[in-house]
């Protein structure tokens, strides 16, 4: 705290964090907030055009980054105000001359004996930019109310002590890593256990679990498959295990089948919700996997959840399709400086998803679609338009559409349908590098097919289930090339 406050640091400045998974995140996280300030948890996949987005829209004057993405944010090279520190030693910002400064700078002379402020509960504590429906992405903001509350409704519902022992396997800048498990943990002085941010391996993660007694953790779907596929040794592997949670996207029967055979001690938790709606907004229980498969649970301690049939939020009867809408403390106070989003988004206290679901007879939430025509690939939200307003920028391209088509090991992947403007042409590979030089990686479409034209609706519209239905044995016509 002393290191930010003698670099002008003050209440509700932004503060943009650009690390790995490590200790220091939670030491920065927690100074930031203290002192007021608000943190920008960047995500460490987005391109240098995206970061540079990022940062200015959140009007970030300090970043804290590790040396690996020099390359990255050579931008801030352009911006002397914005001062740039480093997660450790001092790095050159990419041949630009100038220097991240070491992170012994920002530690300060001597640690401050000091109580943290009370800060008011709307009082912003950190902004999460999620993938934009309609083109650049928004930053969600997180209150100092929503964080304690997010926090105080797991201990609630799942029983948080100081003996717990949790741990998270995806990367900080997500609720899912960070504020799911790991935050409650820490209110209630437990033991927080995180993964390293690449090169995830499921047997390296079932090792740490056991050497460190687990007994709770989230899991991704494709995770838990490849954790099943172990087999009978992970019986000894994992015996302090008690709650596995996952979310994201559904877990078939037969993997629930096979959890429940290799560990019958372990209760798997099924959860459903999104950064603006304060994260998990439902949770299933063990008897849902048996009885409601489909469904994502009931509400969450505190929250509410209602599916509705107009834009005032009328809710409709069980078993009737309609926009699922929540409630709860941890419900964003709205998007950082985007008032006309914000009041389309959040509506007395509710939190609009964009999804369509309904509630089953035994008050369970059964997600029926994306209104958003979301994609979700390997536990990351990809929008369709954010994609079609960058790659439209090629010299190729006349005409793109991106959906996303079935994946063995990820749930989906993404897809560009292209048209090519006359006299030019466009190979699958150029187009790749094209988007990942835009892009952040898990955005690259993984398929790229080239057609004469799109289907389209009388008032022009896309007719994008047309295209998937097309499409949707890309990965198996891609593996007889």
């Amino acid at each position: 705290m002393a290191g930010l406050t003698a670099h002008g640091v003050r209440p509700g400045d932004r503060v943009a964090l650009l690390l790995h998974n490590s200790i220091d995140y939670w030491v920065l996280y927690f100074a930031v907030t203290a002192l007021g300030a608000i943190a920008v948890k960047l995500n460490w996949r987005l391109s240098a055009e995206e970061l540079a987005y990022a940062i200015s829209d959140s009007g970030s004057t300090l970043v804290v980054a590790d040396e690996a993405f020099a390359e990255r944010i050579d931008f801030l090279a352009d911006l002397p105000a914005v001062q740039v520190f480093s997660s450790g030693d001092a790095f050159a910002i990419s041949g630009s001359g100038r220097l991240a400064s070491p992170r012994d700078e920002l530690a300060g002379d001597e640690p401050l004996d000091f109580l943290p402020t009370p800060w008011p509960a709307h009082t912003p504590a950190a902004i999460m930019y999620t993938s934009g429906t309609t083109g650049r992405p928004k930053g969600a903001v997180w209150s100092h109310g929503n964080a304690l509350s997010y926090a105080s409704m797991q201990v609630m519902e799942w029983g948080f002590g100081p003996d717990t022992v949790s741990l998270t396997s995806g990367p900080f800048y997500h609720v899912g890593a960070f504020e799911n498990l790991l935050l409650p943990t820490l209110l209630r002085r437990g033991t927080a256990v995180f993964m390293q941010s690449t090169g995830f391996s499921v047997e390296r993660c079932a090792r740490v679990m056991g050497a460190r007694s687990v007994d709770r953790a989230l899991l991704y779907p494709f995770m838990i498959n490849e954790l099943i596929a172990i087999g009978d040794e992970l019986v000894d592997t994992l015996p302090s295990l008690r709650l596995l949670v996952t979310g994201g996207s559904a877990i078939a029967p037969s993997t629930v089948r096979e959890l429940r055979r290799l560990l019958p001690e372990v209760d798997l938790v099924q959860t459903y919700g999104l950064t603006e709606g304060g994260s998990i907004s439902a949770v299933s229980e063990p008897e849902d996997a048996v009885a409601e498969p489909e469904s994502t649970g009931r509400a969450l301690a505190l929250t509410e959840i209602k599916c509705t049939i107009d834009e005032a939020g009328t809710p409709l009867p069980p078993g009737e399709v309609g926009e699922v809408w929540v409630r709860s403390p941890s419900v964003s106070v709205g998007y950082w400086e985007r008032p006309e989003e914000t009041a389309v988004t959040f509506v007395d206290g509710w939190c609009r998803t964009g999804d369509l679901g309904r509630i089953t007879p035994r008050g369970r939430l059964q997600i029926t679609g994306r209104k958003k025509d979301m994609i979700r690939t390997g536990g990351e939200n990809v929008y369709p338009a954010e994609l079609e307003m960058v790659l439209s920028d090629h010299p190729a391209v006349f005409d793109i559409a991106i959906i996303g088509v079935p994946d063995r090991r990820f749930e989906e992947a993404v897809c560009a349908v292209v048209t090519v403007r006359e006299g030019h042409e466009l190979s699958e590979d150029d187009f790749r590098a094209y988007a990942r030089s835009r892009l952040a990686g898990f955005k690259v479409p993984k398929y790229v097919r080239v057609v004469e034209s799109l289907p389209r609706t009388a008032s022009g519209k896309v007719q994008k289930y047309v295209l998937r239905d097309t499409f949707q044995s890309a990965e198996e016509t891609a593996s007889d090339r």
